[in-house]
């Protein structure tokens, strides 16, 4: 997938690295803080259009906004498009199918997982956006609820 991000764009979301690298020792643990500084780099990557001034302001609140994910316990969802050169195992299956059968909504986050936005499938739906937006937050809770049980 080609990009119309300019060159100077990413340059320069290095050369804020330090700071996410700061911002995230202060509110993560250790295990979690590159992963919570890369989260925020492919945001910052995927909203570059929205950057107009203040770029250092910006990606700061693109950070709180991850670190907020972080505390809430909810895992960055990446928009990038999947690897379909990786064969799934059985195992990853199964386990998408089990993860699929604990939601209320399957059909609404099989479309989220295949890349739909979320206009797109509330129209699909005939449902407005707030709703199917309402329904992905109530299954991914019920999702990293039974996760975090499972991992305890």
């Amino acid at each position: 997938m080609a990009t119309n991000r300019p060159a100077y764009f990413d340059a320069r979301l290095l050369s804020y690295r330090p700071m996410l690298v700061r911002m995230a020792t202060r509110f993560a643990e250790p295990a979690d803080r590159e992963d919570l500084v890369q989260s925020a780099f492919a945001r910052a990557m995927e909203k570059w259009t929205d950057c107009r001034e203040g770029f250092a302001v910006w990606l700061r609140y693109i950070m709180l906004a991850e670190i907020q994910n972080y505390r809430a316990g909810r895992r960055p969802v990446s928009s990038a498009p999947a690897n379909d050169n990786v064969p799934a195992t059985q195992d990853i299956i199964l386990e998408a199918k089990q993860a699929l059968g604990r939601c209320r909504h399957p059909e609404i986050m099989i479309e989220i997982g295949m890349g739909s936005s979320m206009q797109e499938i509330a129209e699909s739906c005939g449902l407005t956006k707030q709703a199917i937006s309402l329904k992905v937050i109530a299954d991914r809770k019920r999702l990293n609820s039974r996760r975090r049980r499972k991992a305890a």
